[in-house]
């Protein structure tokens, strides 16, 4: 049961707030979603769901662990346990989305700015590094 303190949070409560999340992203606009999510979240939990998505991406696209690991600077063990979850499965809608969007460089320019990666700084862009997987 997911829990943000110590004190774990009923089944019911916890499927509450999955479904008022999900209608916030469903029903916010996307000026007041940016806005929200750049209030609430904070740089670490932008980094965490931006190297998520990547990771997605990257595995979706047939990357090897050992290169997604270095580049994302995740363990190999993170990145094995999502290829294992992908196989399963798993992240099915977020991959879809991902690989619709992936040619278009605006959601890689949102990533980007979402993980504050420094990936000029890099011998491979992010985009070189997509498109070469």
């Amino acid at each position: 049961m997911p829990h943000i303190s110590q004190h774990k949070l009923a089944e019911r409560a916890v499927r509450e707030l999955e479904e008022q999340v999900s209608l916030f992203i469903v029903e916010a606009g996307g000026k007041t979603r940016r806005h929200i999510f750049k209030e609430i979240l904070t740089s670490t939990e932008h980094l965490m769901i931006a190297k998520r998505l990547l990771l997605i991406l990257l595995i979706a696209k047939g990357g090897s662990t050992r290169i997604i690991s270095a580049y994302l600077k995740m363990s190999p063990s993170t990145v094995a346990r999502f290829e294992r979850q992908m196989e399963q499965g798993k992240y099915k809608n977020t991959q879809q989305w991902l690989q619709s969007q992936s040619g278009t460089s605006k959601v890689m320019r949102i990533l980007e700015q979402l993980a504050s990666i420094p990936f000029e700084a890099r011998r491979k862009s992010l985009y070189r590094l997509v498109d070469e997987m």
